[in-house]
């Protein structure tokens, strides 16, 4: 009826309409899991627009009988607002299996009309919501967070975080590329937390450094009130949650993580609360249906991905569980059947990087972010990490007290031995040296995961047992509970007030502030982006009790980008072995050699050693372009294009490159010079024939070609889009699985079908 009285010029706009909406109700369906009405949807709609011939029939009749103006149609055409507004309210009601129902009230004792009056009266209403504990909570922790974070107003960086990118496609980006341009260029595969916090950036339009500033400044306050949500939903008061809460969003790791910018701990500290909320019964899953299961598995994966340390946590929790079955028993199996899944699950959820780290294991203890120091392994005592920006030993943490405290505790016996194990297995942690993101150098794992588990433990039992504490001391002689209860109090007290005051004032001055962390100086950038795509050799002199050691890195045309340093080797022998020449101001054609890696300037970063810059000046092909107060700068003579046609009988000709591909005509036959780290990804495409890579002496990539003609030189990243492929699929199946499934019409109550 609705096309054949409307009116000709809105009927395509009419259309248009009815097949989106069809669609989305089609789609809806099948996330509900019922096919057989989004069959019906489908049908209806190619029914209507199959016979096109009875649509042109009727409105041609329906024009020369037509009484009324066809505006009259109008009002069964439903708004645009309904239309988007209907079916999220049909999504939150199937989610949340809501279903309306009459209202009932019970009264238990007559009403005193008076008394209410006057006890509504004696106190304002605003006043009486801000004196809960809740709102005295959020509203400390909120001033106590931004004062202490004054310096961090702005786009964020330092310590372990790197600069953000201008927008989430950015990020976006380097995730889904296959090569990277770092260092020598790599295909390692991007940390999963790239587009969790592209996906994030929605709340704040796609800004992801906003997003960034957000958590690090509200961070604590954010913990405390999904730890408070959760111990509410323990049935915990309102006092003794208020007081977990409290010591949750202001501990040593949540101030080191904040002070230090590791952005995956933060995350992981806030979700992890709201993942034990919803994660009911995870130890017995032989009695969770396969719904839970599939939503069980999109959590694990979540919090894999801000730390992925916490993937052997749960592998091995899991294998604990089964082991505790009985042998070959009906449980034991459908444990082995429902963890593996939830294992497989997770790794395929987080393709390509998991597949990735199943090859490199050491990928399992690294967190995102520049590697730095961390504590010793006796600091986990105290909950403190250690490292930069971490509160000095003096300000005790109370999660290891607590635990020993709780095992005597026939309440919180189990939660003070998880507190306890998870406080070892940071502690084993903390032990295990690896190799840093971008270094050869050693460093000790960050204990990220595990010190949250401890705390989150900890301080669930310690809730636990101030639940009827003054009852129980109040109705006992002195002994043992008094005198734990006075150290502990005392010690949580101290603690928290001391961390406070310290954070508040010496601890504002942390490594991670705004501003961006800027290395290669603007002029340098801009002189390294033009067709020749050149890199900057960054020199960072350090004084020792040993004497100087010099750091380097190889940046091209900006500095780093969160998430970028994760993609990096391990240093280059070969590149050493140069560095260390030139820093010696010895070697043969050092200057020549950083030449063929595509490196055209040098620049010494502040603090400056004067008698390392003598050396360099010393060495052949490198000109002083300037000194000042950031550094100094050298330029190297030579071909360093990224990009270089060689001949026999001819100089190296300069190609035109991309970031990543490029497109030049080649002039006759020779090599064409990748100065990048070989990759059998590499494609050369040659008037439409394809010329494969090879390896050259010093671990780049060239190409021999025997025909001139136009070329574009590709990075295939096959195995980058099947990961990719596989991540979409299994978390598509995953929201599939995890959706309740929807009733059918004969199931609702008249109420609900007239709405």
């Amino acid at each position: 009826m609705l096309l054949v009285n409307a009116p000709s010029w809105i009927l395509p706009w009419v259309s248009i309409r009815l097949l989106f909406t069809a669609i989305l109700r089609a789609s809806g369906y099948l996330l509900a899991k019922l096919p057989g009405y989004a069959l019906d949807e489908i049908a209806a709609i190619a029914l209507n627009f199959s016979r096109i011939d009875i649509l042109r029939k009727a409105r041609k009749r329906r024009k020369i009988t037509r009484l009324l103006p066809s505006r009259v149609v109008r009002p069964f055409l439903a708004p645009w607002r309904d239309q988007v507004i209907l079916p999220l309210e049909n999504l939150r009601d199937l989610v949340l299996r809501r279903t309306d129902s009459a209202p009932t009230s019970v009264i238990t004792e007559p009403i005193n009309d008076d008394a209410d009056l006057a006890d509504s009266e004696s106190k304002p209403k605003s006043l009486r919501v801000l004196i809960r504990p809740l709102p005295i909570l959020l509203i400390s922790l909120t001033l106590i967070s931004l004062i202490a974070g004054r310096n961090r107003l702005g786009n964020i960086s330092g310590g372990t975080l790197l600069n953000m990118p201008t927008g989430a496609t950015e990020l976006m980006r380097i995730y889904s590329d296959s090569w990277h341009a770092v260092a020598l260029g790599t295909n390692t595969p991007a940390l999963p937390i790239l587009p969790l916090l592209s996906f994030l950036s929605l709340i704040t339009l796609g800004n992801v450094s906003l997003l960034i500033t957000i958590i690090f400044l509200f961070g604590p306050v954010l913990a405390a009130a999904t730890f408070f949500a959760f111990l509410r939903d323990r049935d915990l008061s309102k006092g003794n949650s208020a007081i977990g809460a409290l010591l949750y969003g202001l501990n040593p790791l949540m101030v080191t993580s904040v002070s230090s910018g590791r952005i995956g701990t933060l995350l992981f500290i806030f979700l992890l609360p709201l993942c034990a909320l919803v994660a009911k019964q995870v130890h017995t899953p032989e009695n969770l249906s396969w719904r839970r299961i599939a939503f069980l598995s999109g959590l694990f994966a979540l919090l894999v991905s801000l730390s992925p340390p916490f993937f052997l946590i749960g592998v091995g929790s899991m294998i604990f569980f089964i082991l505790n079955s009985k042998w070959r028993s009906s449980i034991f199996y459908q444990r082995i059947q429902k963890f593996g899944i939830i294992t497989f699950t997770t790794i395929a959820a987080l393709a390509p990087w998991s597949t990735n780290a199943l090859v490199h294991p050491s990928k399992w203890l690294m967190e995102s972010g520049i590697s730095n120091d961390v504590g010793q392994p006796w600091q986990v005592l105290i909950g403190n990490p250690g490292g930069v920006g971490s509160p000095p030993v003096f300000i005790l943490g109370i999660v290891a007290l607590v635990g020993l405290i709780a095992l005597r505790s026939t309440h919180a016996v189990l939660l003070g031995a998880l507190t306890l194990m998870s406080t070892g297995f940071a502690a084993i942690l903390m032990a295990i040296a690896i190799h840093a993101n971008g270094d050869s150098l050693h460093a000790r794992v960050w204990p990220g995961a595990s010190l949250a588990l401890a705390n989150f433990f900890g301080i669930f039992a310690l809730t636990t047992m101030l639940n009827g504490l003054v009852y129980r001391l109040q109705n006992s002689n002195f002994g043992y509970r008094h005198m734990s209860t006075a150290i502990l109090s005392t010690v949580a007290i101290y603690s928290t007030v001391a961390l406070s005051l310290w954070w508040v004032f010496p601890g504002a001055e942390s490594p991670t502030r705004a501003g961006n962390l800027q290395i290669i100086p603007p002029f340098v950038a801009a002189a390294t982006a033009g067709e020749e795509r050149s890199r900057t050799l960054i020199l960072q002199s350090q004084q020792s009790d040993l004497g100087t050691s010099v750091s380097y890195a190889l940046l091209r045309e900006r500095d780093l980008y969160f998430g970028e340093m994760d993609l990096m080797y391990k240093e280059d022998p070969i590149i050493s072995k140069i560095v260390s020449e030139i820093v010696d101001g010895a070697g043969e054609y050092p200057s020549e050699q950083l030449a063929n890696y595509g490196v055209r300037y040098i620049f010494l970063n502040e603090p400056v050693d004067k008698e390392v810059a003598r050396k360099i000046d010393g060495v052949g092909g490198l000109v002083r372009l300037s000194a000042t107060k950031d550094g100094v700068l050298w330029k190297i003579a030579g071909n360093a294009a990224r990009v270089k046609f060689i001949s026999d009988d001819d100089e190296p000709v300069v190609l035109p490159s991309n970031r990543i591909s490029a497109n030049f005509k080649i002039p006759k036959a020779g090599e064409i010079l990748l100065a990048e780290r070989f990759s059998s990804g590499w494609r050369l495409l040659v008037e439409g024939q394809f010329v494969k890579p090879e390896r050259t002496e010093d671990g780049l990539t060239k190409f021999k070609v025997e025909t001139p003609g136009d070329a574009l030189l590709i990075h295939d990243g096959t195995l980058q889009r099947a990961g990719i492929s596989l991540q979409l699929l299994t978390i598509g199946l995953i929201i599939f699985f995890a959706l309740p499934r929807g009733r059918k019409r004969s199931q609702l109550s008249d109420v609900e079908l007239a709405r």
